[in-house]
């Protein structure tokens, strides 16, 4: 392979900027890669600042299931957040978070010129956004993915886990059922975004927050003090219901008469073993 292919291999770069290297360097390839990078870092600092809007996110399980991650990467727009270059660098830092033990605090330091890399090939600001590694602590502990709007398999613009303790595992019908309505379940918190898991974890600053700007509205449009008070205090059920997964209308449930809350209960009583959502995340593009 010539010089020209193997850096537009190893790095993506444009072929103008490749040639300039080579010819600064003489045709020498370690020199060549030191002035590539050098230009990717230039790049980087010029577009540190620009807004970034757009992106994917890459959703990933452990080959042995024990492990999770979740990465958001944003660039500046939908295009290159779908060029070859883009997922592949997500694909690396997912890869990195998921295979090593590297914490989520070093993972910037540690994909560091990854990105830069990136900056230089695609023109464009590239973040690393927002991150999240699950350990299984049990091995009753049991996650699941979704991806929405996929570019490609685990990448989107929606990405979501969720993890699910069930003392079902050592019945392997029992545990598949277990991961069925686990993924439903993160099917469930990509479409309706709930932002809490249970009525018992939303703030109490939250909540009076909700009530103040529902009463501050209602007095807006001509309701009395205590009218608003008593119909922005009545409105804490129905936003309740929005905002805490457990609360929601199952959607897998074409009756709409079940919570998800109540479905993992039927569930618990199907398997017939304790069944608990222990927690969720979920990113957007």
């Amino acid at each position: 392979m010539d010089l020209l292919k193997l850096l537009r291999t190893e790095t993506g770069a444009p072929i103008g900027n490749i040639r300039s290297a080579l010819s600064e360097a003489n045709n020498d390839l370690d020199k060549a890669r030191k002035i590539l990078r050098s230009k990717f870092n230039a790049q980087y600092l010029k577009r540190k600042d620009n807004a970034t809007s757009e992106g994917a996110v890459m959703a990933k399980l452990s080959d042995d299931s024990r492990s999770a991650a979740l990465v958001q990467l944003s660039c500046e727009t939908d295009f290159v957040a779908r060029t070859e270059k883009f997922r592949d660098t997500i694909k690396l830092i997912t890869s990195r978070l998921l295979e090593t033990e590297t914490s989520v605090d070093d993972l910037q330091s540690s994909c560091d010129e990854a990105i830069k890399e990136a900056v230089g090939s695609l023109g464009e600001a590239v973040r690393l956004k927002n991150v999240v590694r699950l350990r299984s602590e049990s091995p009753d502990t049991i996650f699941s993915k979704y991806v929405h709007n996929m570019i490609e398999p685990n990448i989107g613009r929606i990405g979501v886990l969720v993890e699910v303790y069930s003392k079902a595992n050592s019945d392997e019908d029992k545990r598949s059922r277990v991961q069925e309505v686990c993924k439903q379940l993160a099917m469930q918190v990509a479409a309706m975004s709930p932002q809490y898991l249970s009525v018992n974890d939303i703030p109490g600053e939250a909540s009076r927050e909700h009530v103040t700007s529902v009463a501050q509205s209602l007095r807006e449009s001509g309701k009395d003090d205590i009218h608003a008070e008593a119909e922005a205090l009545a409105s804490m059920r129905s936003w309740v219901n929005e905002i805490a997964l457990l609360e929601q209308k199952f959607v897998i449930d074409q009756s709409g008469e079940s919570t998800v809350g109540e479905a993992v209960k039927s569930l618990s009583e199907e398997v017939k073993a304790p069944v608990e959502v222990k927690r969720f995340h979920r990113f957007s593009v």
